[in-house]
């Protein structure tokens, strides 16, 4: 399932579902009148096909939501029965024992409901009715009580035939095969469909509209399996352009996990547009995703990769979402690999990796375990981000072979089965040999990330080799402890970058490690291949002279304006996500940052000269890269943020001489500029400037804004005549920026886009700040 906007109040949990251990439900016939799809009304029954679990069974509790109940039926008997709207209590007139199986009948009407959070439950809309089988604001999630009496748990599996009416020109559309039609009288008919594989209850579908189907073959590893498509005729064009790489997702799925088990791969197209639900072998698309490019495909390839996490094994209860959630979002990121290359993989994982650690604590108010999270949080970014950050770590502790070899495995021995974290753990260490417990410890029950660094390191030459004395340091970032038996890649670098790498296994605060290398290292750095995502992210390459380079995940940029003799030089960026080092000068009383620091190195001549940019954000926004930054240090504004350096971790921290700051008012957002970047750690401080950092001057330029308030187009003119180049920038009153414009003189701004609010407008010339003031939008 993806989200694309959803809102979940907090509720409590509810108390664990007993009720399958007593009875198991074997089979479902939904039989459903849907031919009332403007009035939203459903009427029809279902037989719940049941064997006890133990002797001495005499009543049978089912969810149903909101429903109007009209008897309840064994074989020829009424059943004697109380609903309250919610569970329906029916006595069932006689003990059974575990060898016998029976058949409820459950007739009833209505007009299911919705969500509270208007994600999840039944739609009837556009000329379509479908439902989305889980409920965020539910609880518990599960939603297949909107539509039909049952046990709605994660745990209860069963097969399921749909026997579904409509009307006017619409086709039902459900899990399974379609194995009958029938025409009742003119443009009303009914479909039969049958669910051979066993499924729970939020995974059964329904989906009803004026459909055609695309339909294809795809080569699986076992057989052929059909690729079946509801969409309207007029769409089909675009589905198929948006929907090419699909094979390829049963490709890059199929490989990594194991044969597809399901009788088909289905899509219904329908006109939901806050995401797609997963239904087994017919998932809830939305229609706005099928445009003719691929621009949704990861959507696509998500939904997909369910159909091994999350509907062939499933997660026991929706504390342990993430094996889920976060699977499927971790297939994104294969799949991407599978289509566009590992290149591409490392760039999804990093941007989902930063999106996690910079923003998940503050949406879910504290850094998270990603199993036993609570119930308003079983949709949010710790299951759907993190959990993915750490299906690709999971894969660096154990290798390509060992892990995509033990998941086969696990989803060999447990499909159509419930599953748990510490059951994943268990089964993977039998398959590998390994031991687990420290990973899923520190990463699947533990909060936050682990920060490890490189102290400092010395090369003696010894009998033709070269020794490396190599000591590490870590840091915790949201974790209450160190992590232990963490896999890390060390490159050596010599100064013609020939390379070496050695693997080791990091535990604890300082560890020392020792190696003989044919090389003579005068660079090291950790975990470059970035097959561990943690509180480290970086960028490196080769720079050129007179270019500028943004790099995204080492959060600078770079203007290079001299590279020596050479034409580029190798230079790597770290951003790390935890405190640094404290001062050691007692006697200086800077506030250093407690959340983020700086690392610059590379193989450098020493003619190399760049300036540099770094951005101090404390804005609240919870996305695009920006915002929560340096909160610590910007809570009493911009204007005593310095710039700290050091040459490396044996060194003390000072006020960096190479720099002035710029920032915007009555915004907690600004930067710093470097004239002259030098290699070693950089970072913020709140202080008094001991150097005379040229701080912006806050005086008003002669700017008039016109009309003020405004509703389409802002006229704004420097009265003082000076038309030489500024920036112009355009501030929500959260600290969102919204443009960045270049301006001489005047400047006609369109603001049509904007909606009516307050607005701060800032002018910089020359790193100073020449304007700042509001306007207003009101249309």
């Amino acid at each position: 399932m993806v989200i694309f906007t959803v809102l979940i109040n907090s509720m409590s949990h509810a108390s664990v579902d007993l009720r399958s251990d007593t009875l198991d439900i074997l089979h479902y016939r939904i039989h459903l009148d849907i031919t009332n799809i403007s009035p939203g009304y459903i009427k029809g029954f279902t037989v719940i096909k049941c064997n006890p679990k133990i002797n001495g069974v005499q009543n049978i509790n089912l969810d149903l939501l909101k429903m109007n109940v009209d008897s309840v039926q064994l074989g020829s008997n009424n059943l004697l029965f109380s609903y309250n709207d919610t569970l329906l209590q029916v006595q069932l007139g006689s003990a059974f024992v575990s060898s016998d199986t029976f058949e409820v009948y459950v007739y009833y009407q209505g007009r299911p409901v919705k969500d509270l959070s208007n994600w999840g439950g039944f739609y009837f809309q556009s000329g379509h009715a479908f439902n989305m089988g889980v409920g965020f604001a539910a609880d518990p999630h599960n939603f297949g009580r909107v539509w039909f009496p049952c046990f709605d748990n994660f745990v209860e599996r069963s097969s399921y035939t749909f026997e579904i009416t409509t009307s006017g020109g619409r086709k039902a559309y459900c899990n399974g095969s379609l194995v009958n039609e029938t025409v009742i009288s003119g443009d009303t008919l009914m479909r039969t469909w049958q669910m051979n594989e066993e499924i729970p209850t939020y995974l059964a579908a329904v989906a009803i509209g004026p459909y055609s189907e695309v339909n294809w073959m795809y080569q699986g590893i076992q057989s052929q399996i059909p690729v079946q498509i509801a969409v309207r005729a007029v769409d089909s064009t675009n589905l198929k352009n948006s929907f090419i790489h699909l094979n390829d997702a049963m490709d890059a799925y199929e490989a990594a996990y194991g044969p597809y088990l399901f009788n088909k791969v289905g899509y219904s197209i329908v006109p939901f547009n806050s995401g797609a639900m997963e239904h087994a072998s017919m998932v809830a698309y939305p229609s706005n995703a099928v445009n003719g490019n691929t621009g949704s495909e990861l959507l696509m390839a998500h939904e997909l990769s369910h159909h091994w996490w999350g509907n062939l094994v499933t997660c026991d209860d929706q504390e342990d979402m993430w094996l889920n959630e976060g699977w499927a979002s971790f297939s994104e990121h294969l799949f991407l690999e599978h289509v566009y290359g590992r290149k591409a993989y490392i760039e999804e994982v990093m941007a989902n990796h930063i999106n996690v650690i910079q923003y998940a604590h503050f949406k879910e108010e504290e850094y998270r375990a990603v199993s036993g999270l609570p119930h308003q949080y079983t949709y949010g970014t710790h299951v759907y981000d993190k959990g993915a950050t750490i299906a690709h770590n999971l894969r660096a502790y154990l290798g390509d072979s060992l892990f995509f070899g033990g998941i086969k495995q696990f989803m060999h021995d447990f499909k159509f089965n419930h599953i748990s974290s510490e059951l994943l753990r268990d089964e993977l260490e039998i398959f590998s040999g390994k031991d687990l417990s420290d990973f899923f410890a520190d990463w699947v029950f533990g909060a936050g990330f682990t920060n490890i660094a490189i102290d400092s390191f010395k090369v003696t030459p010894s009998a033709g080799q070269n020794r490396v004395d190599l000591f590490l340091k870590q840091k915790k970032r949201g974790s209450d402890h160190f992590f232990t038996n963490v896999p890390v890649t060390v490159r050596f670098l010599n100064k013609d970058l020939v390379e070496e790498y050695k693997s080791i296994s990091f535990s604890g605060e300082f560890q020392a490690f020792q190696f003989d290398l044919p090389i003579e290292p005068v660079m090291l750095s950790l975990n470059t291949d970035n097959k561990l995502a943690i509180a480290v992210t970086a960028d490196e390459g080769f720079v050129e002279k007179d270019k500028v380079y943004d790099f995204r995940n080492g959060k600078m940029k770079i203007e290079v304006t001299n590279t020596g003799t050479k034409d580029s030089v190798f230079l790597r960026i770290e951003h790390h996500w935890a405190e640094p080092d404290a001062i050691k000068n007692v006697d200086l009383q800077h506030i250093i940052s407690n959340y983020r620091y700086w690392k610059v190195d590379g193989i450098l001549p020493i003619d190399f000269e760049a300036s540099a940019t770094l951005e101090f954000d404390g804005r609240n926004t919870l996305s695009g890269g920006g915002g929560h930054l340096d909160d610590d240090l910007l809570a009493n504004g911009n204007d005593s943020i310095i710039l700290l350096y050091r040459t490396g971790p044996q060194s003390d921290w000072w006020e960096y001489q190479h720099y002035s700051k710029v920032a915007f008012s009555g915004v907690p957002f600004g930067r710093v500029e470097l004239d002259k970047l030098l290699p070693g750690e950089y970072t913020f401080a709140n202080g008094y400037s001991a150097i005379g950092v040229p701080e912006i001057e806050q005086y008003k330029g002669r700017y008039m804004l016109s009309p003020n308030p405004v509703t389409s187009e802002l006229n704004i003119v420097d009265l003082s005549g000076d038309t030489s180049l500024k920036q112009l920038f355009i501030f929500s009153t959260d600290g969102r920026l919204l443009m960045e414009i270049d301006m001489n003189r005047k400047l006609n701004l369109d603001i049509s886009s904007l909606k009516n609010g307050n607005y701060l407008v800032n002018v910089i010339k020359d790193r100073t700040a020449v304007y700042s003031g509001k306007f207003i939008v009101s249309k």
